[in-house]
C-alpha cells in the first residue's frame, strides 16, 4: 500500500474492492516494522527489531521471509 492516508480517504466501496476489511483475513509481509499495518492486518511477518546485517539470503532466512516461511505461516492460520 503506497500511502495509508490516501487509501483511508477513499470511499468505503473502493477500500472494500481493494482490501478485505476483515483484519483476520489479512497478513502483512513487511521487511521493516509492522508499524501501521495493525489497522489493516491481524497477522504479520515483519522485522520489529534493529541491528541485523549480512548477505540478503542470510537475513531473509533469519527473519523467515522465504516463500516457504510465508506459505507455512499462512497455512498455520487456516488450520
Amino acid at each position: 500500500m503506497p500511502c495509508w492516508d490516501l487509501f483511508d480517504m477513499q470511499p468505503l466501496s473502493y477500500q472494500k474492492s481493494v482490501l478485505d476489511l476483515d483484519r483476520n483475513k489479512i497478513i502483512s509481509v513487511e521487511m521493516l516494522s509492522r508499524f501501521g499495518w495493525d489497522k489493516y492486518a491481524a497477522h504479520h511477518i515483519s522485522v520489529d527489531n534493529f541491528g541485523m546485517s549480512g548477505k540478503a539470503n542470510e537475513v531473509i532466512d533469519r527473519y523467515h521471509f522465504t516463500m516457504n516461511d510465508v506459505v507455512n505461516f499462512t497455512k498455520g492460520l487456516v488450520k
